[in-house]
């Protein structure tokens, strides 16, 4: 079942993956169970893009990626980053001289996921402290207002807290 509090930290591990990977601190927004961490301030790589999108899940599962399952995964962070290998997969062969163009499997797609999100948590939990923070300033947040309406944790605060 998604929460509101596990959906605080997933939209922190967002936000700590992109200041750790830009140097730049975006904002978060929960409500409800859904979020959104705004990093638009700069353009990221697609090899930052992917550890952006997946540092939700790995703050989520407390950044152990032994049991994350990716064949059985879904979510639209999880098939932006399939997205995302399924384009280094493809480049990656044309570079190898692998003309045919052909699709990555499935299980290929996979079998990199996990093994970029299991990056994501070791990179992650060097931050875990940061993380916690800012769920924790969710909690005294909602505390204030116990009501549905939604939660902004603003670039200032969020300086603050990492």
């Amino acid at each position: 079942m998604i929460t509101e509090e596990s959906t605080a930290r997933h939209e922190a591990g967002h936000a700590v993956m992109y200041w750790m990977l830009t140097g730049h601190i975006p904002s978060i927004v929960v409500a409800g169970g859904d979020g959104h961490c705004d990093g638009s301030a700069m353009e990221l790589t697609e090899a930052q893009d992917l550890h952006y999108t997946l540092a939700g899940f790995a703050a989520e599962g407390n950044y152990i990626y032994i049991d994350f399952d990716p064949a059985n995964s879904e979510a639209s962070d999880i098939d932006h980053a399939r997205d995302l290998i399924r384009i280094k997969l493809k480049r990656r062969s044309s570079n190898c001289g692998d003309d045919r163009n052909t699709e990555p499997t499935f299980e290929e797609i996979n079998n990199e996921l996990y093994d970029c999100f299991g990056i994501t948590c070791r990179k992650l939990i060097k931050k875990k402290g940061a993380i916690e923070r800012i769920v924790g300033e969710f909690r005294r947040q909602r505390d204030k207002d116990p009501t549905n309406s939604p939660i902004s944790i603003s670039e200032e605060i969020l300086s603050g807290l990492l």
